[in-house]
């Protein structure tokens, strides 16, 4: 693996990111750990791509797999996740932030403005007619993406046996490859958000409005409790993108896979408008991808 991942270093765009999902596995006799005991592989990789290949660690993510499989073993848990690191190859690379729902709970909602009611979410029957100062309500709002995905596993009827599903691939793509790149300059195109609904929040100041108040009063502010929470949304509207102005048309990045299998990175890429490069070393295998490959393009053909 870490020959592999010093090729594809060298072959990585400097702004270019390197994604890699691998799991664990239990030692049998002879191993380098006692039998029975996780070997570490996937730390093992992590640091040795750090220490010996100097690629920088962004982040680590648990693929939290909730549709797993029972497990038959009963002097242990049923593990139920693998990893996902991200590595980057310098410091300053591409990225387009990901955003995930977030629900936040107010004591009120009579404060929020007209242009917000289509994010709030009714109160709970019981607290129907409960007085304002009881009531709660929720706002459905935007935050970074978080480190623990919840996917499930997803069925493949081909011999592939390490499938993994196209939603996890998903989210490196769309946050790490471009879709349009300068055919002349090279630079990549980036999202502009709509930053005007960006508060710095204390407490007494509602965050919609800008109104003064107390904490204690449900019409002006949040509740004390929920202003902690709110400082870390924020309300991202992409407006645009940017142009470097060479006016030479652009063209999408490529996502690499050096260890293609059935062509699940392919197909996302494909559905992401974006190119790819597929490495595999089972013929098998590539028959597959292949037969993948094309019926996707058969079907954006038709549109």
């Amino acid at each position: 693996m870490i020959d592999i991942f010093g090729e594809i270093k060298r072959v990585l765009k400097d702004e270019g990111t390197a994604w890699v999902n691998i799991g664990d596995t239990y030692a049998s006799t002879g191993q380098c750990v006692e039998p029975k005991s996780l070997c570490g592989i996937p730390e093992r990789l992590a640091l040795a791509m750090t220490d010996r290949l100097g690629y920088i660690r962004r982040n680590t993510i648990i693929w939290h797999k909730s549709n797993v499989l029972p497990s038959s073993v009963k002097d242990r848990f049923t593990v139920d996740f693998e990893y996902v690191y991200f590595f980057s190859k310098n410091p300053i690379y591409y990225f387009e932030q990901q955003l995930e729902d977030a629900i936040i709970g107010y004591r009120s909602t009579s404060f929020i403005p007209d242009s917000y009611k289509d994010s709030v979410s009714p109160a709970p029957t019981s607290a129907t007619n409960a007085s304002s100062k009881n009531r709660t309500d929720t706002l459905v709002t935007k935050r970074n993406k978080r480190c623990v995905w919840n996917i499930n596993t997803k069925p493949f009827k081909e011999a592939h046996f390490a499938v993994f599903p196209e939603e996890l691939v998903q989210t490196p793509v769309l946050a790490c490859v471009p879709e349009h790149i300068c055919n002349k300059c090279g630079k990549a195109r980036e999202k502009v958000y709509d930053n005007s609904e960006r508060h710095n929040t204390r407490p007494g100041k509602n965050v919609l409005t800008g109104k003064s108040g107390t904490c204690d009063n449900p019409n002006y502010s949040l509740h004390k409790s929920d202003l902690s929470k709110y400082r870390q949304q924020l309300v991202y509207k992409s407006i645009e993108y940017t142009d470097c102005g060479c006016g030479a048309g652009f063209h999408p990045g490529i996502v690499l896979d050096p260890f293609m299998g059935s062509g699940t990175t392919a197909l996302v890429a494909l559905k992401l408008n974006r190119n790819f490069v597929g490495i595999e070393l089972n013929p098998e295998y590539i028959k597959i991808a292949e037969n993948r490959i094309r019926s996707e393009r058969e079907k954006q053909s038709l549109f």
